[in-house]
């Protein structure tokens, strides 16, 4: 962070002396300047150092002796604050009527004024935020390897007293910071990552190629999403939905025309064509930095506000990714949680703000604030990335006491190790995996296909239920979609030799028959009919304006189709005319 020297010129007189005599320094001056260069230099004495950290006590030396051991020698002035009590910042008019070095509030306000930490702004990850530090050359010279001395008597000016309160504070802190071990033994039931979000991403892609999606307040509507869902082979969750379509329009994969989704055309074409290994990166990368796609608002157990508080979901998953690089066994998912709140508790929290963020727990409908429900919002977020998303996007295993019970653990494969920096992204060639066609028109396709195929393949067929392999059917309803986007038969017989080699007679005849009846159609319909029994009596009627404007088109001599829903009038008018009708209807 800084030096003595430098911490030292940012502080008033009144300070400067309130630390000299912790010191025993006589400083014998009124400036400001001069005053903290002999106050840094006599505390730059090692011997004097040691002397001052033999008078700590056992609990002041261990909150030291952990922010020393804390990279740089800080820690955010929130976690600091939680752990040894807040450090108020007073002016110096304040200071001197209060007299807070006289009753610190806790070990943070004892050490601050012994001169032994200091508070300073730094950049994080959430932004500027104020942090509690040792000065680099103070923290050199601590005799940190020293410990277990007599501290029978202490200074008048830090009573007995405080050493109650500090004891309870940290008996607390130990409470809520119980150990519980980042590594765990392989659970008994597991579930393997896998890679079928790539191939509900064609899916989707496909869908919305053959399908008007049109957005209803900016997002599909939710017939549409429960359709899509009906089609996926992998887990069918919202919020895994969501997690795909975030990341097709942040790729550039889909775009909103005329206020529908639809697939940039080569964009899309180009990541079908993809390998595997390569298209799960590229699904990787885009959610690393995806700010679209926000866990905090999908956790099952929470129901965030929308009041003008924001927060980066890109955080979270920073700070999951730097605990994941140094691990390589089963993790256990609440070693996982201790193990965040300990050493980075505010990854998520501009200045770890608890109190501006409305998020009710959805069961209760209660609010969580306050550091005492980080459990219940950091926790369950952390949780719920792991379970989700890092299962979902392939990279990390999970493991349950029992065969459909809740998680509790996970461990990296191949691909989260490669995410999580510990080797290289796998780069393995796709198999020759061909399609399969029956004589019915019946084609099979396995996951393992090449998803351009799968996808162009979609585009001229009736789907059938999603599975591996997938099922396909050549048939009149899929010649329709073809023709609606302009596809015609001799592309089909084309993709149909490339793909199957060999085209059953059946199959070839289906395409023919298409071919021949482009552009007619054949309509099955209910129909009310009048039928009479000589041809006399149909003569009658159909001279007959009053009854034969309820009538259709003739279909044959003795019967004549009746208008739609018009028999009624056509009954009365007979009857009108003295002719008897009954009614089968």
């Amino acid at each position: 962070m800084t030096d003595l020297r430098s911490t030292l010129f940012e502080y008033d007189l009144h300070l400067l002396q309130i630390i000299a005599n912790r010191w025993d320094v006589d400083l014998d001056t009124r400036d400001e300047k001069t005053a903290a260069e002999r106050l840094a230099e006599a505390m730059l004495i090692p011997e004097q150092a040691e002397h001052e950290w033999s008078r700590l006590s056992d609990a002041e030396r261990g909150a030291l002796q952990m922010l020393l051991a804390s990279r740089e020698h800080k820690m955010p002035a929130v976690q600091f604050g939680r752990l040894y009590g807040e450090i108020r910042q007073i002016g110096a008019g304040a200071r001197e009527r209060e007299k807070p070095h006289l009753a610190p509030k806790g070990i943070g306000e004892i050490l601050f004024y012994r001169g032994l930490l200091a508070m300073g702004f730094d950049e994080s990850k959430t932004g500027l935020q104020p942090y509690v530090f040792v000065p680099d050359d103070l923290a050199a010279i601590l005799p940190i390897h020293q410990t277990g001395y007599d501290l029978s008597a202490e200074p008048d000016d830090f009573p007995d007293e405080d050493d109650e309160e500090q004891e309870t504070v940290a008996e607390g802190n130990d409470e809520d910071m119980a150990e519980v071990e980042l590594e765990m033994e392989a659970p008994p039931h597991q579930h393997k990552a896998d890679t079928t979000l790539v191939d509900d991403m064609t899916t989707l892609l496909a869908y919305l190629q053959v399908h008007e999606a049109r957005l209803e307040s900016g997002y599909l509507a939710n017939e549409l999403q429960d359709d899509l869902l009906a089609q996926f082979v992998g887990p069918k969750e919202y919020a895994r939905l969501d997690l795909l379509i975030q990341l097709a329009g942040q790729m550039g994969l889909i775009a909103v025309v005329n206020n529908a989704f639809q697939p940039v055309r080569q964009n899309a074409r180009t990541w079908l064509e993809s390998i595997r290994t390569a298209q799960v990166k590229s699904l990787v990368d885009a959610w690393r930095t995806s700010e679209g796609y926000n866990e905090l608002w999908l956790v099952p157990t929470l129901e965030p506000e929308a009041t003008g508080w924001q927060n980066d979901p890109t955080l979270p998953r920073e700070t999951l990714r730097g605990v994941f690089e140094a691990v390589e066994a089963w993790v256990s998912l609440d070693g996982l949680v201790t193990e965040i709140k300990a050493v980075e508790p505010d990854f998520q929290r501009p200045g770890g703000d608890y109190s501006s963020w409305y998020i009710r727990e959805r069961r209760t409908g209660e609010y969580l604030r306050g550091f005492e429900s980080w459990n219940a919002v950091e926790g369950a977020l952390l949780k719920f990335i792991v379970a989700g998303p890092l299962h979902w996007l392939g990279l990390v295993d999970l493991g349950m006491n029992d065969p459909d019970g809740t998680p509790i653990g996970c461990h990296l494969n191949v691909f989260g190790k490669a995410w999580a920096g510990q080797g290289d992204w796998p780069n393995r060639k796709d198999p020759e995996t061909p399609l399969t066609i029956e004589a019915s028109g019946k084609l099979l396709v396995p996951r393992a296909a090449s998803r351009i195929d799968r996808f162009q393949l979609a585009r001229f067929t009736e789907w059938g239920d999603p599975a591996d392999p997938y099922v396909y059917l050549l048939n009149s309803k899929g010649f329709k979609r073809a023709e609606q986007q302009g596809i015609k038969p001799e592309n089909v017989e084309t993709f149909l030799q490339r793909t199957v080699h060999t085209i059953p007679p059946h199959v070839h005849a289906l395409i023919e028959n298409w071919r021949k009846a482009q552009g007619a159609s054949a309509v099955i319909q209910k129909m009310v009919v009048l039928r009479v029994d000589t041809e006399a009596l149909m003569e009658v009627i159909w001279e007959t304006p009053e009854i034969r404007r309820f009538l259709g088109v003739k279909l044959g001599p003795l019967a004549v189709a009746v208008r739609e829903d018009q028999w009624q009038g056509l009954m009365g008018a007979m009857q009108d005319k003295g002719i008897p009708v009954e009614s089968d209807l």
